[in-house]
């Protein structure tokens, strides 16, 4: 039941951008190009919901190959530097030149570091920063934001919750998954106003 409240409250609100949009045309017949954009932007935003949805129902395949965390670190922080540059928070990466080679599916563990660096980025206050560490057998995200009270952290990985005021609330609950698919572990550590910190475990040495 409350799996099926959270599904329809995701999807009323593009639900009702498209309803009132599609209102003021009827109304207004010369308003349709002033509404179509709002019409095609909200039902986007129902696909993308759906791609979610979908995501979470499946089961994760993972294609396990040898893989450096460093090299798969390093490229998901080049794409997200504008973005940090430009609120003015910095991102860093931290790797030796001798870590190991692990077995892993590169595409899922980038997927794990956007969802995190994007919610460290998006919880972190312009001079902060924002860490992605590799250690023998696993990444650590940490920033300096805003941290987490304990009834955050209890929920946080349960479908559909976010704190945030858009968003579908899957995209942690999707990072675990992909972790436990690895037979790897996930913990975080934070508290209000001292930044979060979430450890990957995923040693899947290469033969």
């Amino acid at each position: 039941g409350q799996m099926a409240a959270s599904v329809a409250h995701e999807f009323r609100n593009p639900l009702t951008g498209i309803r009132g949009a599609a209102q003021m045309i009827r109304e207004k017949p010369s308003s349709a190009p002033e509404f179509i954009g709002m019409i095609e932007e909200e039902a986007l935003k129902l696909e993308a919901l759906c791609e979610d949805f979908l995501e979470l129902a499946r089961p994760i395949n993972i294609r396990l190959v040898p893989s450096r965390l460093g090299d798969i670190a390093r490229s998901v922080a080049s794409s997200w530097r504008p973005a940090f540059d430009e609120k003015e928070v910095i991102l860093a990466v931290q790797a030796r030149d001798d870590e190991p080679v692990l077995r892993v599916d590169p595409r899922r563990i980038e997927q794990v570091l956007h969802n995190l660096v994007r919610n460290a980025l998006e919880s972190t206050d312009p001079g902060g920063s924002v860490t992605i560490s590799v250690f023998g057998g696993g990444l650590v995200v940490e920033d300096t934001g805003q941290g987490m009270d304990e009834n955050v952290l209890e929920r946080l990985f349960i479908p559909f919750f976010t704190t945030k005021s858009y968003g579908s609330g899957l995209g942690l609950c999707n990072v675990r998954r992909i972790v436990e698919a690895h037979d790897g572990e996930i913990e975080v550590v934070s508290r209000p106003g001292e930044g979060t910190r979430f450890e990957l475990f995923l040693d899947r040495r290469a033969s």
